[in-house]
């Protein structure tokens, strides 16, 4: 096996080791880089783990930076800068951008909100509670007799929202702690709403009134999610694919590609032990109907504000899709809104865009109740 070091390698190799700068003509300087590479891997020959090495080698390679008069090769010999002058500066040729294709944009966003559930602590310590601060917003309509018993569709619609505090124990003896504020920003968005007494304005941070909301409270070792949590991940699909043929509305076809994420949407609550919600963001990964689209940052009606965030959307049956909103930076999920995207025969009045319910939640641990609750 030849292993001799030619003139430029030779000099190469000094210059590094020394850390001094050397004047090399551009031909010598590459001569003696890929002279010197090529030597080490012919004299790894046999060995997996030098293979490995050459090949990073040879990637690390491309990313010399040029800069000026000089040429800094980052990394090329284990980490070691070497320097060359002079050096011709280089101008790249840019082509158009490559489109990002979304669908893959939104598997890898989906799979990141699977690892950062994992990477949560969200452990309480005795007396501690887990509460989950939520803006729900809805599209409503009257239930006039044409629609509650003549089976007619409903023509006056309105915007409406509220907001809601859950407070999770640590000990399943205490209470279950929900409380809900009165509706407010009351908005028709189709036809003529019937006259209603004037609502309390609302500020969007505190209270109506101090103490103005419903409580309700239950044994935590009572309380019910209102759906089947598995006792393992590997047990989600089936699980919720079972349930969702159960729920599901018997007066709409669904596609095969639509059961699935509608059967998850449940398990991407911030309350669900963190092994489940980050299979169900695996399990959604890997749906094909999935797609990443940009998000404006603001939200106004959901609360969230000057957020780099990023959308996956899916369609959940024909002309609903869901819209999931991720800041991300920490692929955090952070808001949800169901929107119509085609005519749909049982909303006539409503447009193609609208946003027909959302949902923004944050949670934190806090160490008590607050006696007067501030959305917050």
């Amino acid at each position: 096996m030849n292993t001799r070091l030619n003139d430029d390698e030779l000099r190469l190799i000094r210059s590094a080791r020394s850390g001094a700068e050397i004047e090399m003509s551009d031909d010598e300087f590459a001569r003696g880089l890929a002279a010197f590479e090529r030597t080490i891997e012919a004299s790894s020959q046999g060995s997996h783990r030098a293979v490995s090495q050459a090949r990073r080698s040879r990637r690390r390679r491309r990313g010399l930076i040029w800069t000026g008069a000089g040429v800094v090769a980052v990394g090329a010999l284990a980490g070691v800068a070497l320097v060359a002058t002079p050096a011709p500066v280089l101008s790249p040729v840019l082509g158009p951008a490559t489109p990002k294709d979304p669908h893959a944009e939104a598997v890898e966003l989906l799979q990141r909100a699977a690892d950062e559930v994992l990477a949560v602590d969200t452990e309480l310590q005795p007396g501690q509670y887990l509460k989950r601060s939520c803006r729900v917003i809805g599209v409503t309509f009257p239930g006039t007799p044409e629609t509650l018993f003549e089976g007619q569709p409903p023509t006056v619609w309105e915007r409406r929202s509220m907001n809601t505090a859950n407070y999770f124990p640590a000990d399943d003896s205490d209470d279950h702690v929900v409380r809900t504020s009165p509706e407010y920003g009351t908005e028709a968005i189709a036809g003529d709403w019937p006259d209603e007494p004037e609502g309390v304005p609302y500020d969007g941070k505190s209270a109506l009134n101090p103490g103005e909301y419903f409580e309700m409270r239950v044994p935590a070792d009572q309380a019910s999610p209102g759906f089947v949590v598995p006792d393992t991940a590997a047990q989600l699909q089936d699980v919720a694919l079972k349930q969702w043929e159960e729920m599901q509305r018997q007066d709409v076809e669904y596609s095969e590609d639509q059961a699935l994420p509608n059967a998850l949407l449940p398990y991407f609550n911030d309350t669900m032990p963190q092994e489940i919600r980050a299979e169900a963001f695996r399990l959604l990964s890997e749906q094909p109907g999935v797609r990443s689209q940009e998000f404006s940052g603001n939200d106004a009606e959901l609360g969230i504000k000057n957020t780099e965030g990023r959308i996956v959307s899916f369609e959940i049956m024909d002309g609903h899709a869901i819209e999931m909103i991720f800041d991300v930076k920490h692929a955090r999920l952070i808001g949800t809104r169901n929107v119509l995207t085609a005519p749909d025969p049982s909303t006539p009045g409503l447009e193609i865009g609208e946003v027909l319910n959302a949902i923004a939640c944050t949670a934190s641990v806090v160490d008590e109740i607050p006696d007067i609750e501030t959305w917050k």
